[in-house]
């Protein structure tokens, strides 16, 4: 069974499974190894067809990588991701605490999407080496470290996982990067000194921010420590140095720096900035094997932070200065601001 979900194995939900290949067939026993989705629609209104029961489909979002249609009824939510690069179909099935992926075969069209699918059940493969790790590729030819995408289109600035093996320290080299932020707490083992020395970057070019991912300290030291890293950012791309930035998996932490770049210095919507820059890169339950412990952390602390950092940016307070003083005091955001919550759906880019 594949690393992340061993590492998880004791906050996972139940189709997540454990390492231990007899745990995992048990927790999948209750999911169909087949299944069949069909689509239908009544004026334009479209349902879904799963195991003889009917779900009403109330959200099409398109994504990075294609389209994804969120269905549900009592008890079960099903989730359709439509690729838009070739005819390939993913689904994620949840009933009650249990869930299951699928890969699926297509066939006629309705509303844009397949009017047929027969699936098969899998799994979804973490990338990388050692210790947590994303399920989500790299999106940069030739570059294996995992969920490593470009930022800027001019191709300075880059985001990922935490590089662990010599060949994903070789990737980031190969890519002529010269300055790194490493936008985390330290754990127990020492995880930011061993990358410093591997690094071996000068040390005014290796910035380390111990921003937490959960049980944030208040409003104005997490405030700060974005505006930290940002200026670091945007000093190196100012020096023409191209700079990585990353947490641990590179999903929650880094996608919140990424959002906050984007509204900042590329003037994104708020809201477009949660869904491209966070959820379609595995921020919250846009990586559906997050455990909800982790989703409920995320939802206390993390994302109430960005929609007060990203009301900042929206009113002007919050610019490419980047002055420490709109952290003085925890802003009052309208209940209107971005008052649909802000969660996400599994990301298009999944691939199992």
């Amino acid at each position: 069974m594949h690393r992340l979900v061993a590492a998880l194995c004791f906050v996972s939900l139940p189709a997540v499974g454990c390492s231990d290949d007899t745990a995992r067939e048990e927790s999948y026993a209750t999911m169909s190894k087949s299944l069949t989705l069909r689509f239908q629609s009544d004026g334009g209104v479209l349902s879904l067809k799963s195991s003889g029961k009917l779900l009403a489909c109330a959200q099409r979002f398109q994504g990075l990588e294609g389209e994804r249609v969120s269905c549900a009824r009592e008890g079960e939510n099903v989730e359709v991701i439509v690729k838009s690069s070739d005819d390939s179909v993913i689904v994620v099935r949840s009933l009650g605490q249990k869930r299951g992926y699928y890969t699926c075969a297509r066939k006629g069209e309705v509303e844009r999407v397949p009017a047929e699918m027969r699936c098969k059940l899998t799994t979804i493969a973490p990338r990388g080496t050692g210790g947590l790790s994303s399920p989500f590729d790299s999106s940069i030819a030739g570059v294996d470290l995992p969920n490593t995408h470009w930022v800027d289109d001019g191709q300075t600035i880059l985001r990922g996982m935490e590089p662990r093996s010599a060949e994903q320290f070789e990737d980031i080299r190969s890519l002529g990067v010269s300055r790194v932020v490493i936008f985390k707490n330290p754990t127990g083992n020492d995880d930011v000194g061993k990358e410093i020395a591997a690094l071996a970057l000068p040390e005014e070019d290796v910035l380390h921010v111990p921003f937490k991912w959960k049980d944030l300290a208040g409003f104005t030291e997490p405030c700060q420590q974005t505006l930290e890293a940002l200026r670091f950012i945007r000093e190196s791309r100012a020096a023409e140095e191209k700079v990585f930035f990353h947490c641990t998996v590179g999903e929650d932490r880094t996608g919140y720096l990424a959002a906050l770049h984007a509204l900042v210095f590329e003037g994104a919507e708020p809201r477009a900035a949660f869904d491209s820059e966070m959820c379609e890169r595995g921020y919250g339950s846009g990586n559906p094997q997050k455990p909800g412990f982790v989703l409920g952390k995320l939802e206390d602390g993390l994302t109430p932070l960005y929609r007060k950092m990203a009301f900042l940016a929206f009113e002007g307070a919050l610019t490419e200065a980047l002055d420490d003083s709109v952290c003085a005091s925890e802003p009052a955001v309208p209940d209107d601001f971005l008052a649909d919550p802000l969660a996400c759906g599994t990301s298009t880019t999944l691939v199992p």
